[in-house]
């Protein structure tokens, strides 16, 4: 059984994938203003460092975009370039001028996003390459025939300086659908490059496809059970891309009208906590801990409470507890979404034969990943390296801001985030409770924060005017930055007489629940 949940809610979109019941895969993007990774720029550089071999270039952002010596080759000289010495950045780009660039990876803290010259539009089935005249077929297409049959259909189809990618859903599709595509893709690219074609630098040319789309068109296939929407918009903009991409497949999508909130009914939630904290318990009384630095993760595999049977000898404890490990550490990858350096460090195996089983093990789970990741082997200490493309924030980076308290050495969640918990809370408790009135004590902080105007409409009005219900916040300066508790949910007189005690220092006495982050 496998399943696929969008919760949608303002400036925030997430994605989970769950089989057999169990969160496989999460995506979260938080407020599409903030990604940048797929847009397209006419951009203008503004500074070239020979000594870095790279320059920066202006796209409108708060930071100047940041293109290396690579990306800056033009696409259709890369080929011809291979083995040999890379020029002079200053022969390739000089500041002023105008460039035509897409984002490839996200900003991160104080790193710029990065860019490059080669464009490409994804679709379904193929990503089209303008300007790059190559082709590529996905490496889990593997049969031979079918690798040179997409080749020659490619070919036939190509013309100039066009070049494609074919993804693992062209396989087995027809020259006439595979024509389709690469004929809609290549009209989406001439219609963005003719409408940015008259306005002042910089300018976007093309979006990339938000959360939602990429959901559809990347995850979604014949394998998936349900795809269950919690949002009436969001659930008929998916039903038109499902008409469109997979018309045999549009009923098994369906919107969820429950009482409870789409990822707390599918205990997503209690997952997104797991994949926050530094330490994940294993089922066998293992655990792993995470830790991120500014170069690496590293990751610490521990026996725990397991201590096998009486007979277990102690290879064979260290060996089942490495081997759970590496299976929860790929998983552990996908929903934290984790790139870059990752080094683990299992626990030590005497025997070369378990080792080669350890990593046999982990590439095979690693797999199964969408994201890139290479494993490099054991080091001369017995860690395990391996790296994971870096794209888009981290769930860490998307859903916690640093810790105000330790001065950033540690990572709580973030107002918004907070916010985001409360409402949910309060929109659960309204439906089950059919609510006329909610108060909630609050830090002044997260008060505020309620009170602040998005698209020219606070938070908390928007609550009351979506729950037609009264919301009474009191901040109270003795709770930590990121806590509240609802103090009542009921009939707009009690709340009155609550608040009417609370004014004359009375104390009220009932039933509240506390929430705290």
């Amino acid at each position: 059984m496998k399943q696929i949940l969008i919760s949608s809610e303002k400036n925030l979109s997430r994605i989970a994938v769950l089989v057999q019941g169990r969160l496989e895969d999460l995506h979260v993007e938080t407020g599409k203003t903030d990604q940048l990774v797929g847009n397209i720029y006419r951009a203008r550089v503004v500074n070239v460092l020979p000594s870095a071999q790279s320059a920066f270039l202006d796209i409108g952002a708060d930071k100047n975009a940041y293109m290396y010596i690579d990306d800056a080759i033009p696409p259709g000289q890369k080929a011809n370039r291979q083995g040999k010495e890379k020029p002079n950045i200053r022969h390739l780009v000089q500041v002023g001028e105008e460039r035509l660039v897409q984002v490839m990876k996200e900003a991160q803290g104080t790193k710029a996003a990065r860019v490059t010259t080669e464009i490409s539009i994804p679709g379904r089935m193929l990503v089209y390459l303008p300007d790059s005249a190559r082709i590529s077929i996905s490496r889990r297409i593997q049969a031979p025939a079918e690798r040179k049959r997409l080749e020659q259909t490619a070919a036939r189809l190509l013309t100039g300086s066009e070049g494609v990618i074919f993804r693992t859903q062209a396989e087995g599709a027809d020259e006439q659908r595979i024509a389709d595509e690469l004929c809609y893709l290549r009209s989406v690219w001439s219609e963005a490059l003719a409408a940015a074609a008259a306005k002042k630098l910089p300018v976007l040319v093309h979006p990339g496809d938000d959360l939602i789309t990429r959901a559809v068109r990347d995850l979604f296939s014949a394998d998936v059970d349900e795809l269950i929407v919690d949002h009436g918009p969001t659930f008929q903009r998916v039903k038109q891309m499902l008409l469109s991409f997979y018309p045999d497949l549009a009923d098994r999508l369906s919107l969820y009208q429950g009482k409870l909130p789409l990822f707390e009914q599918y205990a997503v939630e209690a997952e997104i906590d797991k994949a926050l904290r530094r330490q994940v318990w294993l089922k066998s009384g293992g655990s792993i801990v995470i830790d991120r630095t500014e170069a690496m993760t590293v990751i610490d595999v521990n026996t725990g409470k397991f201590t096998g049977g009486a007979s277990m000898q102690l290879e064979e404890l260290v060996t089942r507890t490495n081997l759970e490990a590496a299976r929860e550490i790929a998983r552990q990858l996908r929903l934290r979404d984790i790139g870059g350096i990752v080094i683990i460090d299992f626990i030590d195996m005497k025997s070369s034969a378990n080792q080669a089983r350890l990593l046999a093990e982990l590439e095979s789970e690693l797999a199964r990943d969408r994201t890139v990741t290479s494993v490099l082997g054991l080091t001369k200490l017995g860690l395990v390296e391996l790296t994971r493309k870096k794209v888009r924030q981290s769930l860490s980076e998307a859903l916690t801001s640093p810790c105000p308290t330790c001065g950033g050495k540690g990572r709580v969640l973030s107002l918004a985030e907070v916010s985001r918990r409360l409402e949910r809370e309060i929109r659960a408790l309204v439906k089950t409770g059919e609510a006329e009135a909610v108060v909630v004590e609050l830090s002044a902080e997260l008060a505020r924060h309620w009170q602040e105007p998005v698209d020219g409409t606070a938070r908390s009005q928007r609550v009351e005017q979506d729950l037609q219900i009264r919301l009474h916040l009191l901040p109270e300066a003795r709770l930590p930055v990121h806590a509240y508790r609802v103090r009542y949910t009921g009939t707009k007189q009690e709340a009155d007489r609550l608040l009417a005690l609370e004014a004359g220092e009375a104390k009220f006495i009932g039933d509240s629940s506390r929430h705290q982050v």
